[in-house]
């Protein structure tokens, strides 16, 4: 259901937005969307899937550039796979994560999209799973 949400969120979220009177203006090029949980969340569930949503439909061949670790730099493993819209990027953790610890998802500059476009940047979102 998450999937199915995320999935209207980047297909219909800012027509729906700018059909209400809001002004909105995409960046043009291959960027970052959205990412669930957002930067910075706290009493994540220990269970998470992680999703980024992009601008552009994802080569899937460089999606390894998208990495979870801990606040250390451990690397935890997780699968990353694209949805039914190439544009959202699923992490899924192979194992449930630690409670009340703090997680780094890294999205690397090196991420491309199918036009070849790659993010001018490495971004990254913090997060801490619930005690």
């Amino acid at each position: 259901m998450r999937r199915l949400m995320l999935s209207l969120l980047a297909c219909f979220g800012f027509a729906a937005t700018a059909a209400c009177g809001t002004s909105v203006q995409i960046e043009p090029g291959f960027v970052i969307l959205d990412t669930s949980p957002s930067g910075g969340a706290v009493n994540v569930d220990r269970q998470v899937e992680l999703f980024v949503v992009l601008s552009q439909e994802v080569d899937a061949t460089t999606t390894t550039n998208v990495t979870l670790a801990d606040e250390a730099g451990a690397a935890i493993a997780a699968t990353v796979s694209q949805l039914s819209d190439k544009r959202v990027l699923s992490i899924a953790p192979t194992d449930q994560l630690i409670a009340d610890t703090a997680y780094v998802l890294s999205i690397a500059g090196g991420l491309k999209s199918v036009s070849g476009e790659t993010l001018d940047a490495t971004i990254t979102k913090k997060f801490r799973t619930a005690p």
